[in-house]
């Protein structure tokens, strides 16, 4: 079995705004910084938890490419703990845990489907991977009502979360040898 921490791996989390003052926010993309990945030779097991707590503010948009956002150190540290403490009730539900069976790691796009601990729901998802350059790349899509979470909102519900979150995890192909089929 392969562990694989935040030292080599990557989890961004996407998120998208939207409402009548959508304007007024920003598109934001977060990191993990605890979590640790196992991946098994044996049927392509494939598993991860991820600390609740342990997401942090890394990219801001306002959606027009290319346009990046600086936030204050405050603003950064609200957006972090509403998702804490709001979102994600982290002290209630102190992990996030994935795991999926029969994962090719082919050369392929691939769907895989596997199931998701989120919030104290477990629910399927269907994760896509890929091979890009030197790095493997599963994306998914998590629905935040599927697992019983509210969207964020602010200013009386003008502005909010979209419910469709983007999770995508990178890992360097190298680090999965013995696991991966051979290119």
């Amino acid at each position: 079995m392969v562990r694989i921490g935040p030292d080599v791996a990557a989890c961004r989390v996407r998120t998208r705004r939207q409402g009548v003052l959508q304007a007024l926010g920003h598109d934001l993309e977060l990191a993990a910084v605890d979590f640790v990945l196992s991946f098994s030779p044996d049927g392509g097991r494939v598993s991860g938890v991820f600390q609740a707590d342990s997401l942090r503010v890394v990219g801001v948009s306002t959606g027009t490419p290319g346009d990046q956002v600086t936030l204050s150190e405050a603003d950064r540290q609200t957006i972090e703990r509403n998702i804490r403490e709001v979102v994600l009730q982290s002290r209630r539900y102190p992990s996030i845990a994935f795991e999926a069976q029969g994962l090719q790691f082919d050369l392929q796009p691939e769907a895989v489907a596997g199931t998701l601990d989120l919030c104290g729901v477990r629910r399927n998802v269907v994760v896509r991977t890929r091979r890009e350059g030197a790095s493997w790349i599963a994306q998914a899509t998590v629905h935040q009502p599927d697992f019983g979470m509210e969207p964020f909102r602010a200013m009386l519900g003008g502005l909010r979360v979209h419910a469709d979150v983007e999770v995508e995890i990178t890992v360097p192909a190298e680090r999965l040898s013995g696991i991966a089929r051979p290119s």
